[in-house]
């Protein structure tokens, strides 16, 4: 998940990590601020697009807030980066069980994978990734 911390960084560059924060909140509806944020909101939707992958970017075409825009990423990222961690947890199972290697070298080896899947930290018990 280096990508969201790269784009962390370049909209913190730019001043728009405010809006993924909520720290720049909603304007009124019909104000000038209001038209300012949505500008804002849309260009920051639109970078976001840019550093994903074009099935990420059709999660996000109907989405217009800067905020859950970054939150559907980082709920469909961490879903893949878990499923990655369990493929790979199957790999090392099915390629380590087998009748040369002694099982308690095979179970060593899986619990290293699954403590490595057990660091996976939930995105939404952490404001960063």
């Amino acid at each position: 998940m280096r990508w969201s911390r790269e784009v962390e960084m370049t909209l913190r560059a730019q001043r728009g990590w405010k809006y993924i924060t909520r720290k720049e909140s909603e304007p009124k509806n019909g104000t000038p601020e209001k038209s300012k944020w949505n500008d804002a909101n849309n260009q920051i939707v639109g970078a976001l697009g840019t550093a994903v992958e074009a099935l990420l970017q059709r999660a996000l075409e109907a989405i217009m807030n800067a905020k859950l825009a970054w939150d559907k990423l980082k709920e469909k990222t961490y879903s893949k980066g878990v499923i990655v961690k369990l493929e790979a947890l199957t790999s090392a199972i099915q390629n380590h069980v087998t009748l040369t290697v002694p099982a308690s070298t095979t179970i060593t080896e899986i619990k290293h994978t699954l403590s490595l899947c057990s660091r996976v930290q939930h995105p939404h018990k952490k404001n960063g990734w």
